[in-house]
């Protein structure tokens, strides 16, 4: 990826979508440039839901790509520093990863659209934005 605002909204953000942000339908209802991981498409088994997936894919609504590997080192280290590693499934610390790198390789405001709660703190605690899907959310003082 290019240090530009290419996959950028024209207010210069993108969205990382973990599984419950699909399951909610958020790539074909948010209308912001969306990527997810491989696992988490992995997790997108249930019929709507996968229909949701597939037909943000179609649409260009979401672009399911993965981090470099040292990106996943990265978010490994910065979790174990935020005492949120234990906490975090593999396809959390592969949304996390991918946000840093989007983060750090485009001129894009990252937010991750998430209802879990550890990946909510990590990614707040890295100085990234949250979207929360369903349910309130961590408290951030």
């Amino acid at each position: 990826m290019r240090s530009s605002t290419q996959g950028c909204s024209p207010t210069g953000k993108v969205v990382i979508d973990d599984a419950g942000a699909i399951f909610a339908g958020l790539p074909l209802s948010l209308p912001l440039p969306q990527y997810t991981t491989s696992l988490v498409v992995e997790e997108v088994k249930d019929e709507e839901s996968r229909k949701v997936l597939e037909r943000g894919i179609v649409l260009e609504r979401i672009k399911v790509i993965d981090p470099p590997a040292g990106y996943i080192d990265k978010a490994r280290t910065l979790a174990k520093s935020f005492n949120t590693l234990n906490k975090l499934s593999k396809t959390d610390l592969q949304v996390f990863a991918l946000a840093l790198y989007l983060s750090e390789e485009t001129n894009c405001e990252v937010l991750v659209a998430t209802d879990d709660y550890a990946l909510q703190h990590t990614v707040t605690s890295a100085g990234l934005k949250i979207i929360k899907v369903r349910y309130k959310g961590i408290r951030i003082s």
